[in-house]
């Protein structure tokens, strides 16, 4: 063993006395494991009688509540429910079925039927993660492909078609030409 590895250990095993010594200490200024921050301790010699036991006191005790003050100050506010538009009716679940059926999403009444199969259902699904917009020839990536104007999206050759309309700075335009449907599929913003 060679001086300079001799340093590196006895200087390894000097930073871990000293970690050692930093655990036990934090671990024993606080009996019960918790943290200083939760509780003071406050040493009373008539409570303990002398013998130095630590006594520990809640931060919550020192807060007064003058309940009388927050009631007086309670202000009434007339809220108009008709007034608000919400954009769909809570009361409405998301979703249809039961467990074991398959769900569906509910969409708004008088919207077209829309089954897990249907083009305007799988429309929906896509999603716009990227775009490089040029005004001569845009491209975007909607769901795992790359795609241009004028693609088609095909399960099966026999299929119909759900084609891209259009490619704008922050939007896709999905068309189904079968269902005479137009669903315009914004940018996912990265957060």
């Amino acid at each position: 063993m060679n001086e300079a590895n001799r340093k590196q250990i006895i200087v390894l095993a000097v930073l871990m006395l000293v970690a050692a010594v930093f655990v036990f200490r934090s671990l024993s200024s606080v009996p019960g494991g918790g943290s200083p921050s939760s509780a003071s301790k406050k040493e009373t010699s008539e409570d303990s009688g002398g013998t130095g036991i630590v006594q520990f006191q809640s931060v919550f005790d020192d807060v007064s509540v003058n309940i009388q003050e927050l009631i007086q100050n309670i202000e009434l506010v007339e809220f108009q429910y008709d007034d608000v538009q919400i954009a769909r009716d809570p009361s409405l679940p998301i979703t249809e079925g039961t467990i074991g059926d398959t769900i569906n999403p509910a969409f708004p009444r008088g919207s077209p039927s829309i089954t897990p199969d249907s083009l305007v259902y799988l429309a929906q699904l896509k999603e716009v993660t990227a775009i490089i917009y040029d005004e001569t020839r845009p491209m975007a990536v909607v769901g795992e492909k790359i795609v241009e104007e004028g693609y088609e999206f095909r399960d099966k050759p026999d299929d119909d078609p759900i084609v891209v309309k259009s490619i704008g700075k922050d939007f896709v335009v999905l068309s189904i030409p079968s269902e005479d449907q137009e669903i315009t599929k914004e940018l996912i913003k990265e957060q």
